[in-house]
């Protein structure tokens, strides 16, 4: 596993809101960790499987200390939004992009790792309904008739509203 971006940001916390400086890693398996710059202590690690990536509007944020915001918005009602804001417009522009081609690819492998998952544990294939077994019997070119089908019972059933409303 090895980082696709790194570098500084502040990051409003949840709580409190206050901005704190983090150093944020964008790793190639859709995960981004983020840690205090002077001491590299881990303080979180986020899936971006989760998370969609976007620009903050003027009213998602309060007393930032910049303008170039961004907004890693959850699809979870359980865990909380991020935003991390930028020095300049480019950087923001820069990790935009990359956070935003990172949640994409990792939405793309969670849905890949899924579908493999399902068809491991699918069950085993059901036996040949009547119909499809009495079909099987049946040489090639010969004609399917009536007779040749099984016998079904048919059941004629009056609607209850149809017998309501006609007054029958």
């Amino acid at each position: 596993m090895f980082a696709e971006k790194v570098g500084e940001m502040k990051k409003r916390g949840h709580v409190r809101h206050n901005w704190k400086k983090r150093l944020f890693i964008l790793h190639n398996d859709g995960k981004l960790e983020y840690q205090t710059p002077k001491t590299n202590k881990r303080k979180g690690i986020l899936e971006l499987e989760n998370y969609t990536a976007k620009i903050a509007s003027p009213l998602d944020i309060s007393q930032s200390p910049s303008s170039y915001i961004i907004h890693l918005v959850s699809q979870s009602v359980d865990v909380p939004d991020l935003f991390c804001c930028t020095k300049t417009e480019e950087e923001m522009k820069d990790w935009l992009e990359a956070l935003s081609f990172a949640c994409d690819e990792s939405k793309k492998r969670a849905r890949i790792e899924l579908a493999a998952e399902r068809k491991s544990t699918r069950a085993p294939s059901t036996p040949l309904s009547r119909c499809e077994s009495h079909n099987s019997n049946l040489k090639e070119g010969s004609r399917l008739s009536m007779k040749s089908l099984p016998s079904m019972p048919i059941f004629k059933q009056r609607s209850r509203t149809a017998s309501f409303f006609c007054g029958k």
